[in-house]
């Protein structure tokens, strides 16, 4: 029965830049984020609860090490902000503030800064946030974002589902070679696999286990990302 449910609760997020920064709008709403990353604030609202309990302590520094350039992040109405109300879609907006700029003038909208810090928050909503859908994906997790933030996230993204108190199963898709670097695929419960298609265009979904030879080119120095890159797991086309 509990399969069943997550089952029915199942959804693929896919979120665009625009509908994160709330200058379009969410057309297909979900708690705590529709599937193009329509209210966000009031997910990173709930984020700001979960932070103030001690046993999150850890959870909320992996999430702020991947902010390192915002002093602090929340939610805040969009008239206390400064913000011009036509690029507001909501009346609450996400914020941030600049470790680098001047007090006072160090503000930041979601809809001024990076849109990296956005995804990030996104996908952290997705993960910790109790009311979110147990078994869910993310199509192109790593888009918008730098390699090392790219690898830190899938890191992450690892730890918050493995370690969170709810049980929670998502899927990822990504082409950012980095985010291989960050998975922990010692770990039974986190698997890797590649999609690619046969000679005759069906779909071919493989599963790639940590063998003796790739950890072999491990220990030659070869990392995760590069044995994809030069073709040895296999999800690239043969170009």
């Amino acid at each position: 029965m509990e399969l069943l449910d997550a089952l029915r609760g199942f959804a693929i997020f896919s979120p665009t830049t625009s509908v994160l920064r709330g200058i379009a709008r969410e057309l297909q709403p979900r708690e705590p984020v529709g599937l193009s990353g329509g209210g966000l604030p009031a997910a990173v609202k709930e984020l700001m609860r979960l932070r103030r309990k001690v046993k999150w302590l850890r959870t909320f520094t992996k999430l702020y090490f991947m902010l390192d350039w915002a002093k602090a992040f929340g939610f805040a109405s969009a008239a206390s902000v400064p913000l011009s109300p036509f690029a507001a879609a909501s009346s609450e907006v996400v914020y941030f503030r600049d470790r680098f700029m001047k007090e006072k003038s160090n503000v930041l909208t979601g809809f001024d800064a990076g849109e990296g810090a956005l995804h990030v928050l996104f996908a952290a909503a997705l993960a910790l946030c109790p009311q979110g859908p147990r078994f869910f994906a993310i199509d192109n997790v790593d888009q918008t974002l730098n390699p090392r933030l790219a690898r830190r996230l899938a890191e992450a993204m690892c730890a918050w589902i493995v370690e969170g108190e709810i049980q929670k199963q998502v899927l990822l898709t990504a082409h950012n070679p980095a985010v291989l670097d960050g998975l922990p695929l010692q770990d039974d419960r986190v698997r890797l696999f590649t999609v690619g298609r046969s000679n005759t265009g069906r779909t071919v979904v493989r599963r790639v286990e940590v063998s003796k030879d790739i950890m072999a080119r491990v220990d030659e120095g070869w990392s995760l990302s590069r044995l994809w890159v030069q073709g040895h797991l296999g999800g690239v086309p043969n170009v």
